[in-house]
């Protein structure tokens, strides 16, 4: 079996593995409130995630939609930052955030 072959079959079954989590996890929505991509010619490669979280989660579905997210996050090596809802209109705190994150 050739190295295309093997990454290919692996692809595949980390896909797998990812739509079942999906399906079992993230019953309503896999969705993340925003998405930044880098664009590499006609690919737009996700790198950071923003998540809208609240303080505290109590919500059974709502903490495994937050691992679920964790998981895509780690699995396709993309950032994930949570932040708070109460941040959510302060311009100048997400702001701060991304300029600390890009420059890593």
């Amino acid at each position: 079996m050739n190295k295309r072959s093997i990454q290919s079959k692996q692809k595949f079954l980390l896909l797998k593995f990812l739509k079942t989590i999906l399906v079992e996890i993230l019953p309503y929505s896999g969705r993340f409130d925003f998405v930044l991509y880098e664009k590499d010619g006609r690919t737009e490669i996700p790198i950071l995630a923003i998540e809208l979280t609240e303080e505290h989660r109590t919500n059974e579905n709502r903490i495994k939609c937050d691992q679920a997210k964790e998981l895509i996050c780690d699995t396709h090596d993309f950032t994930l930052i949570r932040i708070p809802n109460s941040y959510a209109r302060r311009y100048s705190h997400i702001k701060e955030i991304l300029l600390r994150y890009f420059k890593k």
